[in-house]
C-alpha cells in the first residue's frame, strides 16, 4: 500500500511541475520576453542532461569500468562548465554584411 501511496504522490507531483509552464499564458508580453531565454535554457539544459544520464549505464556496459567512465564523465562536464573554455559571445566583433566593411583601410 505504501508504494501505491508514493506512485500517487509522485504522480500529482509531475503533473503540478508540468502545469507550471500554464502560468506563462498569464504574464504580460515585456515578462514574457525577459523569461523567455532563461526558460529555453533550463528546458534544453534538463533534455540534454536526461539524455546524457540515461547513457551512463550503456557506458559502464561498454567499458567495464566504472571508475574510468565516471572520470570522463566528470571531466566532460567540468570542461563544458569551466568559465573561459568558450570566450563570451559578446566580445565577439560584429558581424558585416559587407566584404568592403570587414577588409582593413
Amino acid at each position: 500500500m505504501q508504494s501505491l501511496c508514493w506512485i500517487v504522490v509522485g504522480s500529482l507531483a509531475m503533473c503540478a511541475i508540468a502545469l507550471v509552464g500554464s502560468v506563462t499564458l498569464f504574464l504580460s508580453e515585456e515578462t514574457m520576453q525577459k523569461l523567455l531565454l532563461p526558460l529555453v535554457s533550463i528546458a534544453a539544459g534538463s533534455m540534454l542532461g536526461g539524455a546524457f544520464f540515461h547513457m551512463i549505464p550503456a557506458g559502464i556496459e561498454h567499458t567495464g569500468s566504472t571508475l574510468s567512465l565516471y572520470v570522463w564523465i566528470a571531466l566532460g562536464f567540468s570542461t563544458f562548465f569551466c568559465p573561459g573554455t568558450v570566450p563570451p559571445l559578446a566580445t565577439l566583433p560584429p558581424r558585416t554584411n559587407s566584404l568592403q566593411e570587414a577588409l582593413p583601410t
